[in-house]
């Protein structure tokens, strides 16, 4: 809202901030977000970090704007590579957490009996 001005007045710096303060509290699009602004800044060290931060949380987006800073020269093969891993480890992960996630919930309403008067 702040980015565009939308019921608000439009303020860029505070709507980085609050992304940069979502980031930091675990956001993975948050994440990304500040990635890409920082990119446009220029500043692509840290874009970097945040970039890798948000693949290991699963953003694929992320992956991909990896894969154009390595075509590019500012991403090594190796931070694409342990990307590429983390990011495949996080969507292992959500796979396990959601198939657990809908075996509780097949055996919650097992157990579930109805007592009718």
């Amino acid at each position: 809202m702040l980015h565009c001005g939308i019921g608000v007045t439009m303020n860029h710096g505070k709507a980085a901030a609050y992304v940069i303060k979502a980031a930091a509290g675990g956001h993975p699009i948050a994440r990304y977000e500040a990635a890409m602004d920082e990119l446009c800044r220029g500043n692509t060290v840290r874009a970097v970090k945040h970039f890798s931060i948000a693949a290991s949380q699963g953003v694929t987006k992320s992956l991909e704007e990896l894969k154009n800073g390595y075509k590019s020269g500012y991403v090594t093969k190796s931070e694409y590579e342990q990307a590429l891993r983390s990011n495949q480890k996080a969507k292992e992960t959500m796979k396990d957490n959601e198939e657990t996630r809908q075996q509780m919930l097949a055996e919650s309403k097992r157990n579930v009996t109805f007592h009718y008067k």
